[in-house]
């Protein structure tokens, strides 16, 4: 008898994977003008080690790893799970040297005069932090038969990075906002600097938002993120849940083979403990 094997939607992937992949287009324009602008105004003439230097310190090489990544998940059959899985750690290592500012500095914040500057510091940091705590519980149970806790990870961590992007947004516009006022026009470099720190916000909150999606339940990681088909997926679970009843099984033979071994073992004391009381019975040495 053929068995029915329930399909999974791929679409809701695909387009979050898009909208990601369009975030870090974005992150990367802003960054491209912010670098021109800024070079124009110095006079400096740029080159790759000053551009890689700056991808660094803002995040960039981060972005980058994440553009292979989902690359990688969207186009890949085979092999997926082996680049999928160097280019989450790829990201998580980045995200965690980008992340390390906010540890480096974090006694700068008694020295805050204004709620502005608590908000955008914690704002420009704290969505690098929450995204590197799901890329930790992911790789950790990147092999196991339940993610529940990555999923429970990844979504406390869209929140947080959610509510702090918004926050850096709202922050930025207030920038934008006083400039206006003060000076009546804001500098294209200004304008390209704001994009890619918004770009960044947004790219680690929907970086936790796939983490959440792919492991609501077993198969939309197999699928996603491994390559498998649902025929395939859904072999893999039998075996699994066949494994699991072996295992089950193999526990209760042993808990019934230890309790005849212990039950022969209380005969085999009785018995020696009868023979005691019969070498010891007078009667018997009569």
């Amino acid at each position: 008898m053929e068995t029915t094997v329930n399909r999974t939607k791929r679409a809701p992937f695909i387009i979050l994977a898009i909208i990601i992949l369009a975030a870090c287009a974005v992150f990367f324009t802003g960054f491209g003008g912010y670098m021109h602008e800024a070079a124009a105004a110095s006079g400096m003439t740029l080159g790759i080690q000053m551009i890689l230097y700056y991808l660094y310190l803002y995040g960039g090489m981060m972005v980058a790893c994440i553009v292979v990544l989902m690359l990688m998940v969207l186009l890949l059959k085979n092999k997926r799970e082996f680049f999928a899985k160097i280019f989450v750690w790829g990201a998580f290592l980045l995200a965690m040297l980008a992340s390390a500012g906010f540890f480096g500095n974090l006694v700068q914040v008694s020295s805050f005069t204004t709620t502005e500057q608590g908000v955008a510091y914690f704002a420009t940091y704290i969505p690098y932090v929450v995204f590197v705590v799901s890329s930790i519980a992911l790789i950790v149970q990147w092999d196991s038969s339940s993610r529940r806790a990555v999923n429970l990870v990844s979504l406390v961590s869209l929140m947080v990075s959610a509510v702090l992007t918004v926050l850096l947004i709202a922050n930025i516009m207030t920038q934008m906002q006083s400039m206006l006022d003060t000076l009546g026009t804001i500098q294209t470099a200004y304008i390209y600097q704001y994009m890619f720190m918004i770009a960044i916000g947004i790219i680690c909150t929907l970086m936790c938002a796939l983490y959440f999606s792919v492991t609501l339940d077993r198969r939309k990681f197999d699928c996603n993120m491994i390559g498998m088909t649902d025929e395939e997926a859904a072999i893999v679970e039998r075996i699994e849940a066949r494994v699991d009843e072996i295992a089950d099984e193999v526990e209760e033979l042993a808990a019934e083979g230890e309790a005849v071994i212990a039950e022969e073992k209380k005969i085999e004391e009785a018995k020696a403990d009868r023979q005691k009381q019969e070498e010891n019975d007078p009667e018997n040495e009569k």
